[in-house]
Order: structure tokens, then C-alpha cells, then sequence
């Protein structure tokens, strides 16, 4: 119970990035299925929308509680958190090197959102195929996501830091035993797109079985789903 709020902290990003992915690609399908042209003004309530989930997130939301201390005086009110006007050049210039120097630490942020996104666009890509296909899909054509979902869960249970030369465990000479993890892991995830493209060639092929989209849709599966796994693999921590 008293870990939730850590692994919530930990999982929220990806599962929003996955949400977020979900809702624009409902978007895309629908502007790529339709008929007619769609107009921009169609393209807007998803573009605010966007944008207040952006703005929003610009706020510390510690900022908005009555203890919350600020040294440049009462800001609470202030949209944003936005500093008096004459400390607005020395900031930006503050903010610009501190944004300079903390590249790792914003990849650290935003790497588990856009992880999630791409993982949510890859299976996304499978349910699209699998509702448009004309026959029905056979339970082999959905190994190759299931394994590649696998190993990118696989190689995301190793530490990055586990595998250096200069990393001590208390458990004795563990790196050889983390690499052969992770060799199993790129093997499962190898396997699993050879067989989408070994499946997509067969649809391609055979004129009774699923289109060519539901091999296409199963490769782009898994390139989406295993290049999900190593952005979360680069940019999440264990401190």
C-alpha cells in the first residue's frame, strides 16, 4: 500500500502516452477511413484538446496548495506559476541552460509517455487489422505481437547499469547471467519479427487468407512494440 503511489509514478507515464496514442490514432482511423475530405475545422477539438492537456501538465500541481512557499512572492493565482515581469530574462536565460544540462533527466520524463504511445500505435495497428479483416484471423497471426510484447518486457527487467563493467553486485559475478538475459530477450524479439514478415509474405501470397494489410499491420506491430520497449529500457532508472 505504501508503494502505489511509486509505482504509479513509475507506470502513469507510459499507460498516458498509451492513452494519448489511443485517442489520436481513433482520429487517424477514422480520417484514413473516411469517404469524403475532412474538413480542419474537424481537426480542431483534438488540437485544443492537446493543447489544455499540455497546459495543464505545465503546472507543478504542489504549486496550488496553501503551503506551498514561492521566493518570488504570491504566485499562486499567476497562470503557470509566471514570474514577475522583471525577472523574465534572467530566467529564460537560466531555464535555457538548466534545459541544456538536463537533457537526461527530460528524457527521463518524457521517455515512459512515448514509450507507452508507441507500444498503444503498434497494438493499435494489430485491433485495426484484425476488426477490418474479411476472414477470420487465426490464432497464429497474433504470436509474433504477443512475443514481441514479451521480450520487450524481458530486456525491461534488466537495469542498464547492471551491465557495466564497474557495476558490483553482493550476489557474486552476475553480468555474464544479465547478458544472457538479454541475448535471450533480442533472440524472442528477432524471432517475433521474422515471423510478422514470414506471415505477411504467406497473406501476400494467398489469395484465401487475410489481406496484405493484416501482415503489414503485424510487422509494424512489432517494430512499434519492440522500439517501445528499448525507449523505456534507455530511459527509465532504478534510483
Amino acid at each position: 500500500m505504501d508503494n502505489l503511489g511509486l509505482m504509479w509514478e513509475i507506470m502513469g507515464p507510459g499507460i498516458a502516452g498509451a492513452v494519448f496514442g489511443a485517442g489520436w490514432w481513433f482520429w487517424v482511423d477514422a480520417v484514413v477511413c473516411s469517404a469524403v475530405k475532412i474538413s480542419f475545422l474537424h481537426y480542431l477539438p483534438g488540437i485544443f484538446a492537446s493543447l489544455a492537456a499540455l497546459m495543464f501538465n505545465c503546472v507543478d500541481k504542489n504549486e496550488i496548495g496553501y503551503d506551498y512557499y514561492s521566493p518570488y512572492g504570491e504566485t499562486e493565482w499567476r497562470p503557470f506559476g509566471v514570474r514577475p515581469t522583471e525577472d523574465a530574462t534572467e530566467l529564460g536565460r537560466r531555464a535555457t541552460g538548466e534545459a541544456m544540462d538536463n537533457l537526461g533527466l527530460m528524457w527521463e520524463i518524457m521517455g515512459p509517455g512515448i514509450a507507452g504511445a508507441v507500444f498503444g500505435a503498434g497494438w493499435w495497428f494489430w485491433v485495426d487489422a484484425v476488426v477490418c479483416s474479411a476472414v477470420k484471423i487465426s490464432f497464429l497471426h497474433y504470436l509474433p505481437g504477443i512475443f514481441a510484447s514479451l521480450a520487450a518486457l524481458m530486456f525491461n527487467c534488466v537495469d542498464k547499469n547492471e551491465i557495466g563493467y564497474d557495476y558490483y553486485s553482493p550476489y557474486g559475478e552476475t553480468e555474464w547471467r544479465v547478458k544472457l538475459w538479454l541475448f535471450v530477450a533480442y533472440v524472442v524479439s528477432f524471432v517475433s519479427l521474422a515471423g510478422a514478415v514470414g506471415l505477411l509474405v504467406q497473406d501476400a501470397l494467398t489469395e484465401k487468407g487475410p489481406s496484405v494489410w493484416t501482415g503489414v499491420a503485424g510487422v509494424l506491430q512489432c517494430v512499434f512494440v519492440l522500439i517501445s520497449g528499448l525507449i523505456y529500457w534507455t530511459c527509465h532508472s532504478e534510483d
